[in-house]
């Protein structure tokens, strides 16, 4: 079974990235120099005990983090990427990686994102089938309601 929720998270975020990285039709016309957007998901532990964990989702996440926004890389200012954790980090500005904070998350880079920003989307975590679709798990997600919990990319 664990296999099979591997191999659905890699496929999971696949599909949210090919979702995240199509031209958004309502972006505003680029202001100048592009900037540089990013929702960065981390989940090790989950409420529900009947999910498995995901070892080092939360230290790979933060690493990412520190690498998009480091000026030696990506230099993206910190205001404009969201670190979405199992819980919060003491030393980054971040959020618990819920549903609703996870949706949030993307729907502000949505808003905020310009015809010719680069947006990034990434997801360290368990996902499902949900329904007809795969889905990521938030932090407060359940197996026994996961076509209403889970994240499909429907969703995002």
């Amino acid at each position: 079974m664990s296999k099979l929720y591997s191999r659905i998270s890699v496929v999971a975020m696949l599909a949210m990235a090919f979702v995240i990285s199509r031209p958004v039709q309502s972006a505003p016309p680029s202001t100048g120099l592009p900037h540089t957007h990013a929702v960065l998901v981390g989940i090790d532990q989950y409420y529900d005990a009947a999910i498995k964990p995901r070892h080092h989702a939360e230290a790979d996440v933060t690493a990412l983090y520190d690498i998009v926004t480091s000026k030696d890389y990506l230099g993206a200012n910190p205001s404009n990427v969201h670190l979405l954790l199992g819980k919060k980090d003491a030393s980054r500005p971040s959020e618990v990686a819920t549903r609703e904070n996870i949706l949030a998350a993307v729907d502000a880079v949505c808003q905020q994102a310009s015809q010719d920003d680069l947006i990034i989307f990434a997801f360290f975590g368990q996902g499902c089938p949900a329904g007809k679709e795969v889905g990521v798990l938030g932090k407060n997600a359940k197996v026994a309601d996961r076509v209403k919990s889970a994240i499909a990319a429907e969703d995002l």
